[in-house]
C-alpha cells in the first residue's frame, strides 16, 4: 500500500503561511527530537528509526512520521512509500525517554 502525499508535506522546514516565528520554532525544535529515534511497538519489538516527519503544509503541524524500518520488520501490515519507510500519525507516538512507543495499526 503506497502512502499519497495529498496536502502534506516532507519537509519540515518549510515555513507555512500564518505561522508565526515562535510557532516555527517550537515545531522545528519538536522535529529535531523525532529524527533518529528508535521506535518500538507495544510488545517492544523493534519497528524501527524515525527518518523524518510530514507536516500540514498550511498549519505547519506535524501529523506523520516516516520510518526506516528494521530489516526483521514484515511490512505487509503497514502503509509503506514508494521509498520503503513506513508512513506512522504523528498522534499514535508515545515518547519514553529516548525511544518512542508506536500504536500499531489494528490486523
Amino acid at each position: 500500500m503506497l502512502a499519497t502525499e495529498g496536502i502534506i508535506e516532507k519537509n519540515i522546514r518549510d515555513n507555512s503561511i500564518g505561522n508565526t516565528c515562535f510557532e516555527r520554532k517550537y515545531m522545528e525544535n519538536i522535529n529535531e527530537k523525532l529524527i533518529g529515534k528508535t521506535v518500538l511497538n507495544a510488545k517492544g519489538n523493534i519497528i524501527g528509526r524515525i527518518q523524518e516527519s510530514i507536516k500540514d503544509s498550511v498549519s505547519g503541524e506535524i501529523i506523520s512520521v516516516l520510518i526506516t524500518p528494521s530489516k526483521e520488520l514484515n511490512l505487509k501490515k503497514y502503509i509503506v512509500t514508494e521509498h520503503g519507510e513506513i508512513v506512522f500519525p504523528f498522534s499514535s507516538l508515545s515518547s519514553v525517554k529516548d525511544i518512542f512507543i508506536i500504536e500499531e495499526p489494528a490486523q
